[in-house]
């Protein structure tokens, strides 16, 4: 109760809880898809830096090099 599927999923597939400092990453971004092959254990530093770059190159310049 109050669990996301995607973490149960990838805890049934490491076999423990996730702990309090790792998250369930969707490798796709498709939050609806739960296949074990689309889940990734990672710390929360290291998917904080992931989606910060993924965010970073997916942000348009105008044409003064400033973010839009």
């Amino acid at each position: 109760k109050g669990r996301s599927v995607h973490v149960v999923a990838v805890e049934k597939i490491i076999g423990r809880r996730l702990f309090a400092n790792e998250v369930c990453h969707h490798k796709d971004e498709d939050r609806s898809n739960n296949d074990p092959s689309n889940l990734q254990v990672m710390t929360r530093s290291e998917h904080a830096k992931l989606h910060a770059t993924l965010n970073l190159n997916k942000r348009t310049r105008d044409k003064y090099g400033k973010f839009e």
